[in-house]
């Protein structure tokens, strides 16, 4: 089985909720928050509790629970939901959606067992990084987006 192909494993803090999930990361489409990126923007911010979030993209039919049930929350912004699965326990989100992309999960990377799987999961770009608290440096090799990925083409730069 290819690296690609082999099943990544992760889950939240206290171990209540697993996960596992396989294939590519998606990196070729539009989205709010686009595969393997840095994200700045406040939404993350406050979801993680960290002044930045990283994580992935994956087809939903490559992501499922393989232990506990985790809690859902949802969030409505300009006629969209956006989801969050986390561990009722100790907190941890374990996965995201959003209704505006209904093929996708988004997994945040500190999730994930093997952090070191950095050809598979090493973050390629960064959004709201007009949004990037100033003691926040540059991550080296990132594409830098101000906003929206939808702002921007698929090679992550800036459309004029």
């Amino acid at each position: 089985m290819s690296s690609a192909m082999e099943k990544k494993t992760g889950g939240c803090l206290c171990g209540g909720v697993r996960y596992e999930t396989w294939g590519e990361p998606i990196d070729a489409i539009f989205l709010l928050t686009p595969p393997r990126s840095i994200c700045h923007c406040p939404w993350c911010k406050k979801l993680s509790g960290a002044v930045y979030a990283s994580q992935i993209v994956v087809h939903k039919d490559n992501y499922r629970i393989t232990q506990g049930d985790p809690k859902y929350f949802s969030l409505k912004h300009q006629g969209d939901s956006y989801g969050n699965w986390f561990c009722e326990t100790c907190g941890s989100a374990v996965g995201r959606d959003a209704s505006p992309f209904p093929d996708i999960r988004v997994i945040k990377l500190g999730t994930l067992d093997n952090l070191e799987d950095v050809n598979w999961a090493k973050p390629r770009r960064e959004i709201y990084t007009s949004a990037r608290v100033s003691w926040v440096p540059t991550f080296e090799g990132c594409i830098q987006i101000p906003g929206l990925a939808t702002e921007a083409g698929l090679g992550g730069e800036k459309e004029k």
